[in-house]
């Protein structure tokens, strides 16, 4: 049975639905792999992060999608499977769909490249990672 593809990743603080289908993106960090966290602070877990993906492809029924996120160290940071992960309706071959994974006080405290796996019905359909990486000065505040 086909699955639908990702087919990319923006990292963000959050998004905002608008009128007409459209959405407002809050606190653009990148889009993967070239994203990148800017963090003050190493001991305060992340307020919120999201993950928003962009799906194509043409499928029979609804998909679920999962996601993995894996430290520099390799430690899992965060493992929700598709059982736990969002449901997807049924694409035909010219939908696309936006699907946003986020959570709120998340652990990111290692220095370094971050793996990110999405994976559609159990099956890995994106790898890529984003970068962490300590502030110049930490006479700021994080957020």
């Amino acid at each position: 049975m086909p699955i639908a593809s990702v087919e990319f990743c923006i990292l963000c603080e959050t998004v905002r639905p608008e009128p007409n289908g459209k959405a407002n993106i809050l606190g653009f960090y990148g889009v993967l792999p070239t994203a990148t966290i800017v963090r003050h602070d190493f001991d305060k877990p992340i307020p919120a992060i999201m993950f928003l993906v962009g799906l194509t492809g043409s499928t029979e029924k609804e998909s679920l999608l999962g996601i993995r996120i894996i430290a520099p160290d390799n430690y899992m940071v965060a493992d929700l499977n598709v059982q736990e992960g969002i449901a997807i309706p049924a694409m035909d071959g010219r939908s696309r769909a936006l699907a946003g994974i986020g959570f709120e006080g998340l652990v990111l405290n290692q220095e370094g490249t971050y793996t990110v796996e999405f994976v559609v019905n159990n099956t890995k359909a994106l790898r890529s990672s984003f970068i962490v990486q300590r502030a110049a000065s930490t006479s700021s505040t994080e957020k």
